[in-house]
């Protein structure tokens, strides 16, 4: 170690059982203290004399912060000025924190999220794929705005053939949001594939989805909300239940407006010895029902009033254009930030 008329060997003391590797230059550049650590640390090359400067000294006022590769280590280096009785700079003190496991760490994490990134892209395509089309459907024309908070959305619907003369539709909500509430969604467009063939009652359609939702033995707190219909192109006849979807389906055309209000509790993970109740409306050419999940109606704007339900009404009143993108706009003003949960709408009307 060198000295310098400026320092005592008690100046240095402090340093000698510190982790980090420790070195003070006097004003000409030369090295004139170490700590044990750099002297010990075979990866950390040092000489009398340092040939790349990591600050300029007539220049250090204040602590300077900076990364060096050295010897193929990443090192996080802070050099701060040491000052004489008449405030003059006569040394700076470097401390070098080797950080390369950080580093390759970090390295590592934005692979890794760049690959989740890409996963999740993919995810959200094939979810937008699984939607219904939008068009005609037999005699029912069908329509929708779909729009996750994130990449992946927990609500989904669908509207899909029964039988020659019935189909049916629905709208869910999962509880939560991302990943394991998009693998519901899937989960739950199958299933009602299969247990909507076996019978044409929804609320039985429901306790039957139920019993396959319990078999998946998830945690409690996994459930999902849903409003069921079984239409009949014949009878002109439209069946419904409600599990727990508090976002009540508006039935409208030019005369009137109303709820089609029915209870149920939500599907959950854990018998509740729940049941379901049928109710049913007749469709008349030109009447239209909206479905929706509670991201429409319980989105906040920044004084914390609720979008609310008739907000929506009023836009059915009103609304000369199209329907679903008035609501789009009217939200999206009326929240004036972020979208912090999953909307989607769809709208069903008679020909």
């Amino acid at each position: 170690m060198l000295k310098t008329k400026d320092f005592k060997d008690d100046h240095f003391e402090i340093f000698e059982n510190m982790a980090d590797l420790i070195r003070v230059k006097d004003m000409n550049n030369n090295i004139i203290y170490t700590n044990d650590q750099i002297l010990t640390n075979n990866k950390f090359n040092m000489s009398t004399k340092d040939s790349k400067r990591i600050v300029d000294l007539d220049d250090l006022k204040n602590s300077l912060q900076t990364e060096e590769t050295i010897e193929g280590r990443d090192y996080s280096i802070k050099a701060s000025p040491v000052y004489n009785d008449h405030g003059e700079v006569i040394a700076s003190i470097e401390v070098f924190r080797d950080v390369t496991r950080e580093r390759e760490l970090e390295t590592a994490l934005k692979r890794a999220s760049k690959e989740i990134e890409k996963d999740l892209l993919f995810a959200k395509k094939i979810q937008r794929k699984i939607l219904p089309r939008k068009g005609k459907f037999e005699n029912i024309s069908i329509d929708f705005k779909y729009k996750p908070s994130k990449y992946l959305s927990g609500d989904i619907f669908d509207i899909f053939e029964i039988d020659d003369h019935t189909i049916g539709v629905y709208i869910v909500d999962v509880a939560g949001h991302g990943i394991a509430a998009s693998m519901l969604t899937v989960f739950i467009r199958q299933t009602m594939y299969s247990v909507a063939l076996e019978s044409k009652s929804p609320s039985e359609v429901l306790l039957k989805l139920q019993e396959k939702f319990q078999a998946l033995e998830l945690e409690p707190e996994r459930y999902f909300t849903m409003f069921y219909g079984v239409y009949n192109l014949r009878e002109k006849e439209l069946k419904y239940a409600n599990a727990g979807h508090n976002s009540i389906p508006f039935l409208f055309n030019k005369d009137s407006i109303t709820m089609l209000v029915n209870h149920g509790l939500p599907i959950l993970g854990f018998n509740t010895d729940n049941t379901y109740t049928d109710k049913s409306v007749r469709l008349e050419s030109r009447d239209s029902i909206l479905m929706y999940t509670d991201g429409l109606i319980e989105a906040k704007n920044e004084y914390g009033e609720e979008f609310g339900e008739d907000r929506v009404k009023r836009a059915i009143l009103n609304t000369q254009g199209n329907l679903l993108e008035e609501l789009e706009d009217n939200h999206a003003n009326f929240i004036g930030i972020e979208q912090k949960d999953d909307i989607a709408m769809i709208l069903m009307s008679v020909k």
